[in-house]
């Protein structure tokens, strides 16, 4: 599993599992991202606010686990 909870919003976050889940808690819910997420096999939890054009951006990758992205307030 690989888990990361950040105290200030992230201008870049990258994360790949094989074998395992992927949980990302961010701060601030007035913060959009530009993500890209995917689980091979499992599912894909995406709570954040979208937006391709943001200077943020979050990318995740799982084989075998779930991604689960989210604000700390969600």
């Amino acid at each position: 599993r690989i888990s990361l909870d950040s105290l200030a919003s992230p201008r870049t976050v990258g994360a790949e599992a094989d074998q395992g889940s992927i949980d990302i808690v961010l701060p601030g819910s007035d913060v959009a991202y530009a993500t890209d997420l995917s689980a091979d096999q499992g599912e894909v939890t995406d709570l954040v606010d979208r937006d391709l054009d943001s200077s943020r951006t979050i990318v995740a990758h799982a084989d075998q686990g779930d991604v689960t992205l989210t604000y700390v307030s969600s």
